[in-house]
């Protein structure tokens, strides 16, 4: 599946993909939606290259055992809370992506946030400006987080907690 050129707007999930393999996203405008994109049960899927602005609950929820997606060369303005989510997923990688201007804070959220996931890679991100956390990890064990800005944000810049153990922040 190539999705490219869309735009997606006032929905209440933009993209939902569930056990899908090997897809690109790219070139999307994802705005003021629930959630722009949910990716369930999907593995070596990229995503490259969209905005996702005004998204209310998230921009790209990875869940439920998702291995090997990359998300890059994204641009996330002014989001309302978790702009990147992780959960229950492993080897994915977030890099050279900018995330700024999240506006609503939220308990125990970040810009991206990792819960009950080992082994995801963010490098070269930009978090900046976001009234959360930058980086939120729970419960999550043998991440690597290398090469990230993360600046200007009213939360943490890096909230670890709850058993989350062997996670190397690198730079």
């Amino acid at each position: 599946i190539d999705i490219r050129n869309c735009n997606i707007i006032l929905a209440s999930t933009g993209v939902v993909f569930v056990d899908v393999e090997d897809s690109v996203i790219h070139n999307n405008s994802f705005e003021s939606n629930n959630y722009g994109l949910t990716l369930s049960s999907c593995s070596y899927n990229d995503i490259w290259n969209n905005t996702l602005s005004n998204n209310l609950a998230m921009g790209i929820n990875i869940i439920d055992g998702g291995i090997y997606n990359k998300i890059y060369s994204n641009i996330f303005p002014y989001n309302h809370r978790e702009v990147i989510r992780i959960r229950e997923a492993s080897y994915n990688s977030i890099y050279d992506n900018h995330i700024y201007g999240t506006f609503l804070w939220s308990f125990l959220n970040g810009a991206i946030t990792i819960e009950n996931s080992s082994h995801n890679i963010l490098k070269n991100n930009l978090i900046d400006e976001n009234r959360i956390e930058g980086v939120y990890i729970s419960n999550s064990n043998d991440n690597e987080l290398i090469d990230n800005r993360i600046i200007d944000n009213i939360g943490k810049g890096i909230y670890l907690e709850l058993n989350s153990d062997k996670n190397e922040l690198i730079n």
